[in-house]
């Protein structure tokens, strides 16, 4: 390319500067065939971009070379003769000129095509990593859903256990101070019946009074006035057992009245209290074994009539549940209640069914 455009400035001879340009187009055309296969081999889209402008700029510039020879050849042509040398050379600077332009077409046409396949090949591959980052986006926001709803099924859970737990411990305190009140009632009714009983002259109720001054005057207390006749009369008779009965003044006794009055105000302020309820089940599989043991507890253990128990287990189901065993409501006795609490077990109590609720 040097070598032509020497030629071009230094000499004006027509057939150098056809050889030159001749030799200039199989340079060209070797350049072409070598810039394919170097671009075959290389992977990174930037280097491919950047050969193929190296080879842009080198095929313009060719380009305008071997125009500028065929210029001057017109021009040499000219000068020296208008015979038909002239007519012929033109034609054939023409046609190489029309080649030339086509040729540079042709590998800009080819150079375009190239570069499309590559930014398609581009966009394929952006495409392909956008979607798997769009998969991957969705998998979390779907893991992070399901460790949300563990954590509040988890919550729930705890927090109904925690107030079964109190409810029972409730339940259980009741039960056992309602077996300890008939057994003070006792006490206290078998002293009372045997301070009545007792004879007053009897030595057992006296032992102490052998050790005492038989010269010693009778002790009379001054805190109890003396009592008329007529007032002996408006006397109640609760007075007159407290008064005629030593024995109900003992602090034992007194002590065992005082406890039994406590525990009966202990059980009515209780009693004050809202009763415990299982809770409404909405056919969630999960909060079945749960809600189960909390209705046997709660509401089988209270209600003895089977017919009872059958309605409130319907009141205290709902949903798909409450659909399961409408058929049963309209039944009575003890089978129709286990009937309707072995279908609510097998649908809700299944452990496939519980599995697949998670």
């Amino acid at each position: 390319m040097s070598d032509l455009r020497y030629k071009l400035v230094n000499e004006r001879n027509i057939s150098s500067l056809e050889l030159g340009s001749q030799a200039l187009s199989e340079c060209m055309k070797e350049l072409t065939s070598a810039q394919d296969a170097l671009e075959n081999t290389l992977e990174s889209a930037v280097e491919r971009m950047t050969l193929f402008t190296k080879f842009e700029n080198t095929s313009r510039e060719t380009n305008a070379i071997l125009k500028e020879v065929n210029e001057t050849k017109q021009k040499i042509g000219s000068s020296r003769s208008k015979s038909s040398r002239l007519t012929t050379a033109s034609t054939t600077s023409t046609a190489r000129q029309r080649r030339l332009n086509l040729e540079e077409e042709l590998a800009t046409l080819k150079a375009k095509m190239h570069m499309a396949g590559k930014k398609e090949e581009l966009d394929e591959a952006n495409r392909k990593a956008l979607e798997n980052l769009d998969e991957i986006r969705l998998q979390l926001q779907k893991e992070e859903t399901r460790v949300k709803e563990e954590i509040q099924n988890a919550t729930k859970r705890f927090q109904i256990a925690e107030e079964l737990a109190e409810k029972k411990a409730r339940i259980d305190a009741c039960k056992k101070f309602e077996e300890e009140v008939p057994n003070a009632d006792n006490y206290v009714r078998e002293n009372t019946n045997a301070a009545e009983s007792t004879p007053p002259n009897d030595p057992k109720l006296t032992p102490e009074l052998c050790l005492l001054n038989p010269s010693t005057p009778e002790f009379v207390p001054n805190a109890v006035p003396s009592i008329s006749t007529n007032q002996q009369d408006t006397i109640p008779p609760v007075i007159e057992k407290i008064v005629t009965n030593p024995v109900l003044n003992a602090p034992s006794l007194v002590q065992a009245q005082l406890d039994v009055i406590s525990k009966l105000l202990e059980v009515q302020n209780q009693n004050r209290l809202p009763l415990p309820e299982p809770g409404i089940f909405n056919g969630d599989p999960l909060q079945f074994p749960i809600w189960l043991k909390a209705f046997e507890t709660l509401i089988e253990g209270r209600a003895i009539n089977p017919a009872e128990r059958l309605h409130f287990l319907g009141k205290y189901v709902t949903g798909e549940a409450k659909e399961l065993i409408k058929g049963f409501m309209l039944l009575d006795g003890e089978d129709a209640y286990q009937k309707a609490k072995e279908m609510l077990s097998k649908r809700f109590g299944d452990s496939f069914a519980v599995a697949a609720a998670f």
